[in-house]
């Protein structure tokens, strides 16, 4: 007979731990401030002193239903600026790609992990089409 254990961790701490460790890919947002960091890969990190803004672009197509969504809670150490996901202006046909903003502000020291998923807003989480994990760590 088969035993099989259902071990939960808290997601933050699961995905959290590298920021004790030197990321290998790192992006300082002071140096581009006002710039929209376009997410295109799977895992990107950043690094921000309390105070700065960190802004972040992805790539959506709002007119076919999907666009991006914070999945959990927002973590202490970032305050959300401005309205969530924003949308630039554009074209509203079916596969056009239109750019989703979103804005924060580093709050207080710590490591804040940041999941995004590409999804419709009525499936579930787990129908997401794709997914984006946002590592920034508050100095």
């Amino acid at each position: 007979m088969r035993l099989i254990l259902n071990v939960s961790l808290p997601l933050s701490a699961l995905l959290c731990a590298s920021c004790g460790q030197a990321p290998s890919r790192t992006h300082d947002a002071a140096e581009s401030s006002p710039y929209a960091h376009p997410i295109t890969t799977r895992d990107s990190r950043f690094r921000l002193r309390i105070g700065q803004t960190l802004r972040l672009r992805f790539d959506a197509s709002p007119a076919t239903g999907y666009g991006w969504s914070i999945d959990g809670p927002l973590p202490a150490t970032l305050r959300m600026d401005g309205d969530p996901g924003s949308l630039s202006p554009g074209a509203t046909r079916p596969g056009t790609m239109r750019a989703q903003t979103w804005t924060f502000r580093a709050e207080r020291s710590g490591c804040a992990m940041l999941r995004f998923l590409y999804r419709r807003k009525w499936e579930h989480s787990s129908l997401a089409a794709d997914r984006r994990d946002v590592e920034v760590v508050v100095e």
